[in-house]
């Protein structure tokens, strides 16, 4: 099972920094949202993950199988993109709207990645697994750089 658990810390890693992303640059007030706000929204929103980010590290490590840590790995992704939903629906703080555009862009390959990881490891294939982990590694670096500078206390 050592294969299978391939990238666990930076998968869970990155179910927390893929609740500060999203797509959509509008505020579902209209009304710009400061960046202060947005930090405070998003990051209660990275905190409210913290149950399901623990369930999944449980159902890792207990897989008995392929099948059952790429089913987790599945749930990561799901739950990644519920979270980047969640906090789309924030809006984008003004002066800031191509940065947060671009880490949403981010976040939706995160997503992608995760479910590229669970078919590789459903698959049993090693290598693809090593390599779509790398790539993980590389996003969720990059990104936290950035999450970090802007702010983010949670995420």
């Amino acid at each position: 099972m050592k294969g299978t658990r391939f990238g666990l810390t930076v998968l869970l890693a990155a179910l927390a920094l893929a609740a500060c992303g999203g797509d959509d640059g509008d505020d579902a007030g209209g009304e710009p949202i400061s960046k202060q706000e947005f930090i405070e929204q998003a990051d209660a929103v990275c905190a409210e993950s913290a149950d399901a980010q623990g369930e999944i590290q449980a159902q890792l490590e207990s897989a008995t199988s392929p099948d059952e840590a790429a089913a987790a790995y599945e749930e990561l992704a799901d739950v990644s993109q519920g979270i980047n939903d969640e906090i789309n629906a924030l809006g984008r703080p003004e002066g800031d709207e191509e940065l947060i555009d671009d880490l949403a862009a981010e976040q939706e390959q995160l997503v992608v990645l995760v479910n590229e990881l669970a078919a590789a490891v459903r698959a049993e294939d090693q290598a693809e697994a090593a390599a779509v982990g790398t790539e993980l590694d590389a996003l969720v670096a990059e990104a936290g750089e950035i999450f970090d500078s802007y702010g983010f206390e949670v995420c």
